[in-house]
């Protein structure tokens, strides 16, 4: 079903592509070749083009060729302008694709904090390889079910590295089951210096490093976000810096 999905879609983006840089160019050059041709022929003593599209159109009109031809130039004026404003916008649009294509950082919006945050965090955790994490009393781990199960999956890997700013026993507290705690407390580091909220996953020899922001355009956004940063091209050095920071700020290899 999900095979089926992505085909239509490809299909779609295809029939969209086409129409944008094949259809949109051709008419466009057609209604702007008509165009000139009816302002020749209104200002001129000629009304072939006029003539036929009358015929074509409105067979048996009254209507004066001078009245059909202003007519037929408004018509054909607005749709060259319809034509290149939703041009333009699809191009706009394949832009901002490209750019966040592009792009080494994706930010994502946080509308309901501590949930929407560990929803993005989800699929990273599942399909890694390794993790180092950075938090503080880790109290999050307990809150969603599925990223439990992800995390101890990587504990059960040994595949998982907790860095905390704050001491045991306040992250015991916070995680508030003795029982998980116990779990992870072997791959935990505590009272650590750097006061760091974020995330280093490794899968297949790739790395994401995920962290998240008060608000990543000033004032006129309040609400947080989550920024992943993938090792895109020149970020691919910030990366490798990023995990070497976080081996020496973790104490671990």
């Amino acid at each position: 079903m999900c095979t089926l999905i992505k085909s239509i879609y490809r299909v779609i983006l295809g029939l969209r592509d086409f129409v944008v840089h094949t259809i949109f160019p051709l008419l466009t050059f057609v209604f702007v070749i008509t165009l000139f041709w009816l302002l020749y022929e209104k200002y001129s003593q000629s009304s072939i083009l006029t003539t036929f599209l009358s015929n074509l159109i409105w067979d048996g009109t009254e209507s004066s060729l001078s009245d059909i031809s202003s007519d037929f130039i408004a018509f054909t004026s607005g749709s060259v302008s319809l034509i290149l404003t939703v041009y333009a916008f699809c191009q706009y649009r394949k832009a901002q694709a490209d750019i966040r294509k592009a792009s080494p950082i994706q930010t994502i919006k946080i509308n309901d904090d501590g949930v929407d945050d560990l929803k993005v965090m989800l699929p990273y955790y599942k399909k890694a390889e390794k993790v180092t994490v950075f938090a503080g009393d880790f109290s999050w781990i307990t809150q969603n079910d599925e990223m439990l199960e992800a995390i101890l999956a990587l504990v059960n890997k040994q595949a998982i590295n907790f860095v905390s700013y704050k001491s045991e026993e306040i992250v015991s507290e916070a995680i508030n089951n003795t029982s998980i705690f116990q779990k992870v407390k072997p791959f935990m580091t505590f009272s650590n210096p750097q006061h760091l909220k974020c995330s280093l996953v490794e899968h297949s020899s790739e790395q994401a490093f995920l962290y998240k922001v008060a608000n990543a355009f000033g004032e006129v956004d309040k609400n947080p976000y989550v920024c992943i940063l993938f090792p895109k091209d020149n970020a691919k050095q910030l990366c490798y810096t990023l995990n070497n920071l976080c081996i020496q700020a973790n104490g671990r290899s």
